[in-house]
């Protein structure tokens, strides 16, 4: 892809961010961003990233954050991801679940339970190729702490 190419999907994208730093790039054909999404400074996704802010949600990446290939973030209320910190490709991050412990009923009148969701500074949220300490299919129910090292 030639420089001018890179330039223009870098702008057509940066005008759907509600807030935008200086710096970002956005060198790619598929990027979706739907709602109030936030990047600081120096910030980057790779082809296929969704980010849908759904009603009052917001989405909020710090600075030098960015996402790899088929990332998918949803939030109802907030995501926010720190300061220098990179999710692996197809990674889902959501901030909404459902209450599946004591629903006599069926699964589509469990509770949805919404919950702020903040990764810390630093942290490395990986994939395949590392040794894993997050498990494939796994769900977090705590906050990602500062300079930590997760992979799937």
């Amino acid at each position: 892809m030639n420089r001018l190419k890179r330039k223009w999907y870098t702008w057509v994208h940066s005008r759907k961010f509600a807030k935008l730093g200086k710096d970002c790039n956005y060198p790619i054909e598929t990027l979706t961003i739907e709602g109030h999404v936030e990047q600081r400074d120096h910030g980057s996704f790779r082809n296929n990233a969704t980010m849908r802010a759904l009603g009052n949600g917001k989405i909020i990446w710090g600075l030098r954050a960015g996402a790899s290939w088929g990332v998918t973030f949803v939030a109802n209320e907030l995501i926010e991801v720190d300061e220098y910190t990179a999710i692996a490709e197809y990674s889902f991050v959501t901030d909404t679940t459902y209450d599946f412990a004591g629903n006599a009923d069926s699964y589509r009148s469990a509770k949805m339970v919404t919950k702020p969701v903040r990764i810390g500074k630093n942290v490395f949220i990986g994939s395949r190729w590392m040794r894993p300490l997050v498990r494939l299919l796994s769900f977090l129910t705590l906050p990602l702490a500062p300079k930590v090292v997760s992979a799937f």
